[in-house]
């Protein structure tokens, strides 16, 4: 750093022959007259850095107030014994000079009061520039783009780390630091200068131009403005761009459209035969900023129409599928090309084809006489899947004549049936059949919605005969306490015979003491006895064959057990529908003797209330007679028996 060096000399002058510092006799005596030195000279050094010439040695004289305004010369003597002498301005109280842009070094400073009034001059005075070293290694600014352009917006300047320094960076022409980090990221052309500067103040510099190219925009255009028609779908028509210009060289060209591909996408003409927009971008290749423009190129020629139809399947029911339709362009000037993916057409070349399988169908129609052309696709797809189809039973099914099975078809895709029987139509078109009769059956499902049928496992039917059976008397007559059976019962060989009673067809009989059961198996036999000895009493069977599990037609047949009487009148009954004694009848021993009765009823009043011209299965039943007692008048036909009684109607 600074070394200041001051001398505050008071000389007294000697005589050392003809000189003193250098000055004449002359000089010696117009200063010696003045015996005293008045003023005060102070030297300061700045040292220099990294070895180059930055080093100053800073004059500073202060005259004495009594010698105001005179004028001094300062010499600097370096180690080569060069001398650089320096006037100042005049008439100052304070001198000061500046030595700078020097080197490390030892110097000499001198002094000299060009007036002499006053005793102001100086011997030679030592001082020392230093060397602070050359600690700051050399760098070189890089970027990562050398331009700011229409695509790169900004631009990293960099050197590597230098430890232990500061940063300082600025754009020239321009006061304010940018950024004080070995890096800055800059966002617009310019010189960047970047200051490094040490700990001991010593500074180190480098720039760096970085080139704006963003107002470098090149020029789209076409030779011609149109308009841009085609005529011929063969010819198509030429857009010529070659007019565009660059600042920088020839552009680069990028053309979009219907027509544009890898092969012409970057010429500066194209030739397109496609309607519709075409736009095209061009691009200096150095600045990468665009230009664009859009043409539309359009027709005075009338293109085909093609309509490949509505898109469809095929089915069951359908199993081609007509392709194309009528709004398509007809007549002998057109031409058609069906194309698909998925195999060939039979007629490739007519306007609709009929195809029978699912695919992508491609039309092509051509107008022949102006080389257009137009396309369309249509879609097809298959629908021919038949349903899954069974019956809920398999094998064959035997059933009892007179009975039904009923059969139940289960289907995931069909909603229509039809049951056949030995591959003829039943007419039933639910998914479930009675059936009644044998045969071989099966059943169609079908999906209506593509026609789609299958026929389900076939389910055999057998009827097993149903056996019959015969009685000779279905109503005996016994006495109290009798053994029964019924005779004449025939049924085929192998048959079983089962009998049932139910309670309700047991009257007046003593089920403890009687052998009787309410079901059995064979010919019904026994022996019954009445509860009420006065009372008839009677038991109905249920009779019935069974073979191979089928039950034959029922018989009922009753057994009557009569009271000791020959004629059994009874003098109560209770017509209350509790099936017990609900009805007045009489009952004979032989009871063949019934049809050759007669029995008329009278009230109190002597009214006749009811009458029967037969007794054979005739009974009163005491409708519309309120209870009390009535009379009856009996008599056989040739009026030989006659007899006369009263009965009782109690129904609470």
């Amino acid at each position: 750093m600074r070394k200041p060096i001051s001398f505050f000399l008071i000389i007294f002058y000697f005589l050392l022959g003809n000189t003193v510092f250098g000055k004449s006799d002359l000089d010696i005596k117009k200063t010696f007259e003045n015996n005293y030195l008045a003023c005060s000279i102070s030297l300061e050094a700045e040292p220099t850095c990294n070895g180059i010439n930055e080093g100053k040695i800073i004059i500073t004289l202060t005259p004495d107030s009594n010698c105001p305004n005179q004028d001094y010369t300062f010499e600097l003597h370096n180690n080569s014994g060069n001398t650089n002498a320096e006037q100042p301005s005049s008439g100052l109280t304070i001198n000061q000079y500046t030595y700078d842009g020097l080197g490390a070094g030892n110097y000499s400073v001198k002094v000299i009061n060009n007036d002499n009034s006053c005793n102001c001059n100086s011997p030679l005075m030592p001082i020392e520039v230093t060397n602070l070293g050359d600690n700051i290694p050399t760098f070189e600014i890089i970027s990562d783009n050398d331009n700011i352009n229409c695509e790169v917006s900004s631009a990293t300047l960099s050197i590597d780390p230098i430890s232990d320094v500061t940063y300082e960076w600025k754009k020239m022409g321009v006061t304010d630091i940018l950024g004080t980090n070995s890096s800055l990221t800059v966002m617009e052309g310019g010189k960047y200068i970047l200051t490094v500067t040490n700990p001991d103040g010593c500074k180190k510099t480098d720039d760096l131009q970085i080139l704006d190219l963003t107002n470098e925009t090149p020029t789209a255009s076409t030779t011609t403005n149109g308009p841009f028609d085609i005529s011929n779908c063969n010819q198509g028509v030429a857009i010529d761009a070659s007019s565009s210009t660059a600042v920088n060289g020839e552009p680069d060209f990028f053309w979009t459209g219907p027509d544009i591909d890898a092969s012409n996408q970057n010429q500066s003409s194209i030739n397109v035969a496609t309607i519709g927009i075409y736009k095209l971008i061009v691009i200096d290749k150095i600045s990468l900023c665009k230009d664009s423009l859009e043409v539309e190129v359009t027709s005075n020629i009338t293109f085909p129409i093609a309509d490949a139809g509505d898109d469809g399947e095929i089915t069951c029911t359908n199993p081609q599928y007509e392709l194309g339709s009528t709004q398509t362009s007809m007549g002998n000037n057109f031409s058609y090309n069906w194309s698909t993916t998925t195999g060939a057409l039979s007629q490739p070349n007519i306007f609709n084809p009929s195809a029978s399988n699912s695919g992508t169908y491609f039309l092509e129609v051509i107008d022949n006489n102006n080389s257009c052309k137009s396309f369309d696709t249509v879609s097809v797809t298959l629908n021919n899947t038949p349903p899954e189809i069974s019956i809920d039973t398999s094998g064959v099914v035997e059933i009892c004549n007179g009975d039904n099975i009923t059969f139940t078809a289960t289907s995931t895709d069909a909603d229509e049936f039809d049951w056949l029987e030995a591959g003829t139509s039943t007419g039933e078109t639910t998914n479930s059949i009675s059936i009644s009769e044998a045969g071989i059956y099966t059943v169609v499902g079908t999906n209506s919605s593509n026609g789609c049928s299958t026929t389900s496992n076939a389910i055999g039917v057998t009827i097993l005969a149903t056996p019959s059976l015969t009685i000779d008397s279905t109503e005996l007559f016994i006495r109290n306490g009798e053994d029964f059976q019924f005779n004449g019962i025939f049924v085929p060989n192998n048959a079983e015979i089962f009998w049932e009673i139910e309670n309700s067809n047991i009257v007046n009989i003593d089920t403890t003491q009687s052998q009787l059961n309410t079901q059995g198996m064979g010919i019904p036999s026994g022996q019954l006895f009445l509860v009420n000895e006065r009372l008839f009493g009677k038991v109905i069977y249920s009779i019935y064959p069974e073979l191979n599990g089928c039950s034959g037609e029922e018989i009922i047949a009753s057994v009557t057990v009569l009271p000791e009487e020959d004629i059994f009148i009874p003098d109560l009954f209770t017509p209350n529908n509790d099936m017990v004694n609900d009805t007045w009848e009489v009952v004979f021993a032989d009871m063949t003797k019934a049809k050759d009765y007669s029995a008329v009823i009278y009230s109190r009043s002597g009214a006749k209330v009811h009458e029967m011209t037969s007794l054979d299965g005739n009974a009163w039943t005491g409708d519309g007679c309120p209870d009390g007692v009535y009379y009856y008048y009996l008599k056989n036909n040739d009026g030989t028996d006659v007899i006369k009684g009263a009965v009782t109607i109690l129904r609470n």
